[in-house]
């Protein structure tokens, strides 16, 4: 796999100044931390037309150019640790996209259609300001892990529970009032972190997750647990009942 690194201050503009890059079929994974960018150029996409996997991260980036989806091939995307606010609608037509990191950023919400991404099967989104999950999040049933904490979630969307493959689910420190019903079908689940919410009942439907080993619901307003959730076989857990 050929690789390109960019870091320790570099422009990016520069870098495809000096290096006189106008058009790289061999370059499959980009690495670029700590540079001074604001947003990707748009012949960026054009430049790497073969990109597997592109690491932009600590860069305070603050846009992704609507081309993005011209990057056909991308599988693996980490934008970690930037200033970005807003993703694409072009985004959501990246459909070879397998693992996606977002964290620490400025994302308020992600766009309507982001349930395109069939094949994902890593959400990081941790560390934004994301209020809402779009309907069509329910859509991405290829999805094993999604990290979704400290940000300002209400509820989960209604479809929800159609995510079959979710394994890990991390939500802490939102503003959660209840997990719905529909939380029950995740019958994959294993680990359910809901911690630092403001949650008050956990749903009946939660004795259905029979797969589940880890449930860390500490810092929430529960006062008590429905009976049916004595059917769950916790082999370890955090669980603390704060009024």
């Amino acid at each position: 796999m050929s690789k390109v690194f960019i870091s320790e201050k570099l422009i990016l503009k520069d870098y495809f100044e000096k290096n006189e890059i106008e058009y790289n079929t061999e370059s499959e994974m980009i690495e670029i931390n700590f540079s001074e960018i604001n947003e990707l150029p748009e012949y960026f996409c054009f430049h790497f037309p073969n990109l597997n996997i592109l690491t932009i991260q600590n860069c305070h980036l603050k846009k992704i150019p609507e081309n993005i989806s011209d990057l056909t091939l991308l599988e693996n995307l980490t934008l970690y640790s930037n200033e970005i606010k807003k993703l694409p609608d072009s985004f959501c037509q990246l459909t070879n996209l397998k693992c996606v990191n977002l964290r620490n950023n400025l994302i308020s919400k992600l766009p309507e259609d982001i349930g395109n991404l069939k094949e994902l099967t890593l959400l990081s989104i941790s560390n934004n300001k994301i209020k809402y999950l779009p309907e069509s999040f329910g859509s991405l049933e290829m999805l094993k892990t999604l990290f979704c904490s400290n940000n300002e979630l209400i509820e989960l969307p209604d479809t929800f529970g159609n995510l079959s493959s979710l394994i890990k689910l991390g939500l802490h420190n939102n503003k959660i009032e209840t997990l719905g019903e529909t939380i029950g079908n995740l019958k994959s689940l294993k680990t359910l972190i809901i911690s630092d919410n403001l949650i008050k009942r956990l749903p009946d439907s939660t004795s259905n997750l029979t797969s589940l080993t880890k449930l860390e619901v500490e810092s929430n307003f529960i006062e008590t647990i429905p009976e049916s959730i004595s059917k769950l076989k916790l082999n370890y857990n955090l669980i603390k009942f704060i009024c």
